[in-house]
């Protein structure tokens, strides 16, 4: 996985989360600290705040790419547009096994709905285009999520195919429209990312800040935690270490198994006994799949250690705790995941008509992967098995 290259101009805005890492590993907690509260601090800071702060930094770059394309639209402007609509949808969607806290819970935010509704509702785009509402990130806001984050841009850059300059060129809102998404959704990454790190001593904030003292510090009533609204947090959201591993560990389970139920099959027409090509995540833009591979990377990052495999990871940790054979099965039934999804031609909406064996296969190929998970490595360190939280939807 390639590091990201940070413009100048940004290195300032940065310098701030550097600092919250910085308060995250040198916090005065004097207490005596297990392997397992080192790889809480590990997803924390390599994976966790590194990541949401790799998206904010790819929102910046889609929202300056944005205003460059409307100053003066052309072919050239619209392709790295869509360019840097490409990279920061692979970073929120490296992300997508952290749906939990800030990305689902109110009182941090629900930050999950505003930046990725989908399926995408083109329709609602539109309405919102043909009213005379102000274009601004405010009224995207009031307007509600199906015209808000990384979906509905999508449905902005690609839903028009090779019209699309042209549907630009007719009509000037478009533009008020493109540039307004990208501002809110940048926003919106530097929220969600500030909700999750820590608050530095003396600071005060009137939006949820801290959630990751909640994972790391679990059991514990810690400082530098405030929910929605600036209220302290009155309860820690886990009785000990144990737990925020369950929660972790039972995510890579729950993400894979949405990706086989929801990604996948519901398109493929095993929720309805109806094929629902229109259905699929990312449609418009064609990356549905590389969507799943994306999800899949940031699973190997809580599995290996960050982004280059060099911090802790949850293998790590099993080294010396688990049966000779479990980590190498887990490796080998994550690359074999991929491999089966590699093996599907995108776009996805195409394959689940015209080559569904190959998406049967790589649903069959990532249950491996997630009874693994599960079965194997929950069971192996007497973690609690939950229910996901996706079930009914």
């Amino acid at each position: 996985m390639s590091s990201i290259t940070v413009p100048a101009r940004w290195r300032f805005a940065l310098l701030g989360i550097s600092l919250a890492v910085t308060v995250l590993a040198c916090y005065p907690f004097g207490r005596n600290r297990d392997a397992r509260y080192q790889l809480l601090d590990a997803w924390g800071s390599d994976v966790i705040l590194n990541g949401y702060e790799e998206f904010e930094v790819r929102t910046r770059a889609l929202s300056d790419a944005a205003d460059t394309f409307c100053a003066s639209p052309d072919a050239g402007r619209l392709a790295a547009t869509r360019a840097a609509w490409d990279t920061a949808r692979g970073a929120w969607k490296r992300m997508e096994v952290f749906a939990f806290g800030p990305y689902g819970d109110v009182e941090w935010g629900r930050f999950g709905p505003q930046i990725d509704f989908w399926p995408a509702r083109p329709d609602k785009v539109e309405e919102l285009l043909a009213s005379d509402s102000l274009l601004e990130p405010a009224t995207l806001d009031a307007a509600g999520a199906a015209v808000r984050g990384l979906p509905a841009i999508e449905v902005a850059l690609f839903e028009r195919g090779d019209d699309t300059l042209m549907a630009f060129d007719s009509n000037p809102r478009r533009c008020e429209y493109l540039t307004a998404a990208a501002t809110d959704l940048s926003a919106l990454a530097e929220s969600v990312r500030l909700a999750w790190t820590p608050m530095a001593s003396g600071e005060t904030t009137a939006v949820p800040r801290g959630f990751l003292l909640q994972l790391t510090y679990p059991g514990e009533a810690v400082p530098g935690a405030t929910q929605l609204g600036g209220a302290p947090v009155a309860m820690p959201s886990y009785m000990g270490p144990q737990a925020s591993m369950a929660e972790v560990v039972n995510r890579i389970g729950f993400t894979i198994e949405n990706i086989r139920a929801e990604k996948l099959g519901a398109p493929l027409g095993q929720k309805t006994g109806t094929v629902l090509p229109d259905s699929v995540e990312s449609r418009y833009s064609g990356r549905s799949l590389l969507d799943v591979l994306d999800v899949l990377d940031g699973i190997e990052r809580v599995l290996e250690g960050g982004r280059d495999g060099e911090a802790m990871g949850l293998l790590d940790y099993l080294v010396g705790r688990s049966p000779v054979a479990l980590i190498p099965a887990v490796r080998r039934h994550l690359a074999a995941s991929r491999a089966a999804v590699l093996a599907i031609e995108e776009p996805l909406a195409t394959a689940v008509i015209n080559a569904p064996a190959t998406v049967e296969a790589a649903i069959a190929t990532l249950g491996e992967l997630q009874r693994t998970i599960q079965a194997d490595v929950i069971g192996t360190l007497a973690l609690s098995l939950a229910f996901n939280d996706a079930d009914g939807d």
